[in-house]
C-alpha cells in the first residue's frame, strides 16, 4: 500500500505525476494542497476582479498539471506555479486594460467631449509607449493599486527597484502628455481673448 502522500517531497510527488493516472491525480492533490491558498492569495493580489483571479488560479495548476505529466523537469513545483501565475495574471490584466480602455472610450463618447476622449487615448497610448518592465510595474501600481512590497514579490525584484519604475514612468507621462497641456493651455488662454 502506498503511503500517504501528504509524507512525500515536492520531488517524490512530481514524480508521481508522470506515472500512473491514479498515483498521478493523488501526488497532483497533494501539491495542490500544499500551495493553493499561496497561488490564490497571489491571483487575488494581483488582479482586483475575484472572478479573473479565480480563472487565473483554475488555470495556474491546469497548466502546471500538463506541463508535469509531459515529463518535463520541475525543479521548484512552488516557482513554477508562481511563474504560471504571474504569466496568466498579466496576461488577465492586459486583457482587463484593453476591456477598460473600451469601456472608457464608450463613456468618453456618451458622457464627454472629444477633448476628454482624446486625453484619454493620448494617456493610453503613452502608457503603451513605456518599457514592458516599467509598463508592467506603473500598471500594478496605479491600476491594480498593489504596494511596492506585492510588486516587488510578483516580479522578483526589489521594492526600491519597483518604486523607482513607478517614479519613471509617472516622469516618462509628464514629458510625453507635456505638449498636449501646454497646447490646452494657449488654446484656452485665446478662447478666454
Amino acid at each position: 500500500m502506498i503511503k500517504e502522500f501528504s509524507k512525500y517531497s515536492d520531488e517524490e510527488l512530481l514524480e508521481f505525476i508522470k506515472g500512473e493516472k491514479k498515483k498521478a491525480d493523488k501526488a497532483f492533490t497533494e501539491i495542490y494542497n500544499r500551495y493553493s491558498s499561496k497561488i490564490y492569495s497571489f491571483a487575488r493580489t494581483f488582479i482586483n476582479d475575484i472572478d479573473k483571479a479565480n480563472d487565473v488560479f483554475q488555470d495556474t495548476f491546469i497548466k502546471f498539471y500538463e506541463y508535469a505529466r509531459k515529463g518535463n523537469e520541475i525543479r521548484n513545483p512552488v516557482g513554477l506555479l508562481m511563474t504560471i501565475a504571474r504569466n496568466l495574471s498579466l496576461n488577465a490584466m492586459r486583457e482587463k486594460e484593453k476591456l477598460q480602455l473600451e469601456d472608457a472610450e464608450y463613456i468618453a463618447q456618451k458622457e464627454s467631449t472629444y477633448e476628454q476622449k482624446e486625453y484619454l487615448e493620448l494617456v493610453m497610448i503613452s502608457i503603451d509607449l513605456l518599457e514592458e518592465e516599467t509598463k508592467q510595474v506603473f500598471i500594478m501600481r496605479v491600476f491594480n493599486d498593489l504596494s511596492y512590497d506585492e510588486i516587488a514579490e510578483i516580479t522578483n525584484m526589489p521594492p526600491s527597484r519597483a518604486r523607482y519604475l513607478v517614479f519613471a514612468a509617472r516622469n516618462k507621462l509628464k514629458s510625453l502628455l507635456a505638449p498636449y497641456f501646454e497646447e490646452k493651455k494657449l488654446t484656452n488662454i485665446n478662447d478666454a481673448k
